[in-house]
């Protein structure tokens, strides 16, 4: 794993992240696999957003709503998205070509 991988910030975890934050480039990321009562699992995508330059995120409150302040970018597996080896710090910036963002 490289130094240069994000830190990312995140919240509920189940196997790995399923809502956090990335700054990448100087610009702030939204990835999102929510729950789904439906099927009664998560989304097996996260739906990315890229979220305003500068932003003020209260982090401690919800996260709900979080992702309509910022440009949908598309979505990528959660499976595809490669995390440090504790899965709670960092991600593979490759992802980010993925999405088109350079």
């Amino acid at each position: 794993m490289s130094s240069m991988w994000p830190h990312i910030q995140y919240r509920d975890f189940y196997d790995r992240p399923r809502a956090f934050f990335v700054e990448w480039r100087d610009l702030t990321y939204f990835f999102d696999s929510p729950f789904v009562e439906a099927t009664d699992e998560y989304s097996p995508d996260y739906l990315v957003t890229q979220l305003p330059a500068p932003i003020d995120l209260d982090l401690e409150g919800t996260w709900e709503g979080i992702a309509s302040h910022g440009e949908p970018l598309g979505s990528v597996a959660v499976e595809s998205v490669e995390f440090d080896e504790t899965l709670r710090d960092r991600i593979n910036p490759e992802v980010f070509d993925r999405l088109g963002v350079h």
